[in-house]
């Protein structure tokens, strides 16, 4: 999956989250993340998205951890291994990992 810069704008609206750092490029390339980010919460959208459907009557995601910025215009894949969930970027880095619970 892949987002752009208006999908984080509709997912701003959407969850009252206007953090500059999601819709504002020029404030966010001065971060330390050189540019904007995809909404932590959307990205765990698509985590749950995939909890459905690896691991029906799954009941709690544990241990979330962002381990690198998620981005748009990148490709990204949410891959289950073993009840460890992964989003990985078009290069194979991990960018987010988290457990469920069954």
């Amino acid at each position: 999956m892949r987002l752009t810069q208006d999908d984080i704008w509709r997912w701003a609206r959407l969850s009252g989250d206007f953090n500059p750092v999601h819709v504002d490029e020029a404030f966010a390339a001065t971060t330390r993340y050189g540019g904007t980010i995809v909404h932590g919460h959307l990205v765990l959208t698509w985590l749950v998205d995939r909890a459905n459907a690896v691991a029906p009557g799954w009941r709690a995601i544990e241990g979330l951890r962002f381990r690198r910025p998620v981005r748009p215009g990148v490709e990204y894949e949410v891959r289950d291994a073993d009840g460890v969930l992964t989003v990985v970027d078009q290069d194979g880095e991990v960018c987010v990992e988290a457990t469920l619970i069954r």
